[in-house]
């Protein structure tokens, strides 16, 4: 049985000098048609836009078309578009970006249509297969975890992330996932050092693998600290875990946690939690009506059973031990 062709649906208008372009793809039997207006009744293996000149106003124009689950959108421009706008397209969801230059070079295009194509394809049949349990199990374990996590192959693939991960890489601030579903990080020198250094594990290398990962917005950066996972049979690494902190993320630590650890009072367990949190005896006194000399009690207490002289210590105790692995009640 003969292979059906590809449906590719027009999201922009065809200017005069793309449509030699459309043509060639028909004579390479895809089946193109516009699209102008967004509807469910409209389906395609791919959603095509020419823009000439790509430029920020592109993404609006995309937008009806790159919702979540979609046909993959594919870009088309005459010359190649800013590393800005490229990298703004890819983080809106766009699955490529093609210049055909001056010649109209019908190839590039094909490519990535076909590309997006089998991407998306990919995607959904791994979507449908059965949950396996030993995967199951490891995905609850590392949600589980104070950090991101994400454990990748060598090439920066994305094989598991938990649920602290996935809500960074939905952000779109520091991190992202790309076409091919590799992590990368907004920042451009950043994200060259981290491949620098994936790249430099794979191949056994001792280097430095801490870096940090500026958000678009201004606030903290994260920390990213990236170790190899296991070997392959030639002694190299076969892939590699990051291992992600965002200082701006509370911890969510239970009272009741603390109190079967340590022997906390629910109110030793309270007060633990608020310094923990960056509080200051002072602000707990002031928010919660308990008087500061009651509070030092209670931290007394707090130093007696956990071995702890200083609040400093107390700290390193606490974060350092099994309560943040504990799972919030809302997770």
């Amino acid at each position: 049985m003969a292979e059906a062709s590809p449906s590719v649906a027009m999201v922009s208008p065809v200017s005069f000098e793309f449509r030699p372009l459309v043509d060639e793809l028909r004579a390479r039997n895809f089946h193109v048609f516009p699209a102008p207006d967004p509807h469910p009744s409209v389906t395609a293996d791919v959603f095509l836009g020419w823009f000439s000149p790509l430029d920020d106003g592109v993404i609006a124009s995309l937008s009806p078309w790159l919702v979540a689950d979609g046909s993959p959108v594919v870009v088309a421009a005459k010359s190649p578009p800013s590393q800005t706008i490229e990298l703004e397209l890819l983080r809106q969801g766009v699955e490529e970006v093609v210049a055909v230059g001056d010649g109209f070079a019908c190839e590039p295009l094909c490519a990535a249509i076909l590309r997006s194509m089998h991407r998306h394809h990919y995607r959904k049949a791994q979507a449908q297969r059965p949950v396996d349990a030993a995967a199951s199990q490891a995905q609850a374990m590392i949600d589980l975890f104070p950090v991101a996590v994400v454990i990748a192959n060598g090439d920066g693939t994305v094989r598991i992330a938990n649920r602290r991960a996935r809500d960074l890489l939905g952000e779109h601030q520091a991190l992202y996932l790309d076409p091919l579903n590799r992590i990368r990080l907004t920042h451009r020198q950043g994200d060259s050092d981290l491949y620098a250094t994936i790249h430099a594990l794979q191949s056994g290398a001792d280097i430095d693998c801490a870096l940090a990962a500026p958000r678009r917005d201004g606030g903290t950066p994260l920390s990213v600290l990236v170790v190899p996972v296991g070997s392959g049979i030639n002694g190299q690494t076969r892939g590699v875990t990051l291992f992600i902190s965002d200082p701006e993320q509370l911890l969510a630590i239970q009272p009741e946690t603390l109190e079967g650890l340590y022997g906390f009072t629910v109110a030793e367990a309270k007060l633990v939690i608020a310094l923990v949190s960056g509080h200051t005896l002072d602000a707990v006194a002031a928010s919660t009506g308990t008087s500061p000399n009651t509070l030092r009690n209670q931290l007394k207490a707090i130093f007696r059973k956990t071995g702890t002289n200083r609040q400093a210590e107390l700290m390193k105790r606490v974060l350092t031990g099994p309560a943040v692995f504990r799972r919030s009640r809302t997770g």
